[in-house]
């Protein structure tokens, strides 16, 4: 006999196809039929999958006959609904050409990330960022609070660091209680700020969409959502209007009210030792820029040197 679950549906204990000819749609669709109705020996149907996964059957055919591929996020709301365990899902991104995200770190992950990265980052010849791949920033090195710390809240390093540690670019300038303050602050910064805003609004989709069942990146969207702003935004990203172009690379001219005019590539570069985190490379463009960052790093090492912020009690 099949085993029952608490709900009192049945589960069989048969796999899905796994040839060479097995497709998304066939994997899904025999892991549907795998599902029992409660107290009735049928499979479940289309219907009962897009309901229980927030679509409708028509979406559910589609995809099953392999006329459509599914996003992420639908994908990742089927195998829920499925109650897929942890190598299902795997194995039912894999075919779908996606990676199954690891946990975002955190803060045992963080600190050892930090003391091998930080005093890397703080060598650097220009401005240098330490984040995850949920978008949460962890540390910046001396030339980008140089740069930044108005921006962050505070010129001085150590306030600046604990202000940002874990926290997202993005969730900052969106903040309802603060946006019209720090959209300001932002804006006088960057010659096209709405270029800027949209990258990082892009950049925060990209990351929920790979762990929409992440709870903490969750609340963070649902709280930035009722700025109208930032809610315009997303939508704009989420329905194609406004893409992202490029994940790894940008540029930037930053107009610091003491340091003038910058032109900065933004490269990204993911850590060896663990790849959830990432480091952002603020590399100049011009000959102009890099002798404003070298007269700005001389300066910055006759300053002692700090060690990185410590972790909030918790």
């Amino acid at each position: 006999m099949a085993p029952v679950r608490q709900d009192g549906a049945v589960r069989l204990t048969v796999d899905p196809p796994r040839g060479a000819l097995a497709t998304l749609g066939e994997i899904i669709a025999a892991y549907r039929r795998r599902r029992r109705q409660p107290h009735r020996d049928v499979p479940w149907p289309q219907e009962e999958l897009a309901f229980a996964s927030g679509t409708d059957q028509a979406h559910i055919s589609r995809i099953e006959s392999n006329r459509q591929h599914p996003e992420y996020s639908t994908l990742s709301r089927i195998c829920d609904a499925l109650e897929l365990s942890l190598a299902e899902r795997a194995y039912v991104l894999a075919v779908a050409g996606y990676r199954l995200a690891p946990a975002l770190p955190d803060e045992d992950a963080v600190t050892a990330a930090l003391a091998k990265l930080a005093p890397l980052l703080d060598s650097f010849p220009y401005p240098a960022s330490l984040i995850d791949e949920g978008e949460r920033l962890w540390h910046l090195n001396p030339l980008a609070v140089a740069l930044w710390g108005d921006c962050y809240g505070s010129t001085d390093r150590a306030r600046c660091l604990a202000l940002v540690r874990g926290r997202r670019t993005v969730e900052m300038i969106f903040d309802p209680e603060h946006y019209p303050e720090r959209r300001r602050i932002w804006a006088a910064y960057y010659a096209d700020i709405e270029r800027v805003l949209m990258r990082n609004v892009a950049l925060l989709w990209r990351a929920h969409r790979i762990r929409v069942n992440d709870p903490e990146m969750s609340q963070t969207v649902a709280r930035l959502l009722a700025n109208p702003d930032f809610r315009r935004r997303w939508e704009q990203v989420g329905s194609g209007e406004d893409e992202l172009l490029f994940v790894e690379h940008a540029t930037y001219a930053i107009c610091n009210p003491t340091l003038g005019r910058l032109n900065l590539h933004s490269w990204r570069t993911h850590a060896a030792a663990d790849e959830r985190f990432v480091v952002t490379h603020f590399s100049p463009v011009d000959s102009a820029t890099s002798r404003v960052l070298e007269r700005l790093g001389e300066s910055r090492l006759r300053r002692p040197r700090l060690a990185p912020a410590p972790a909030p009690r918790r």
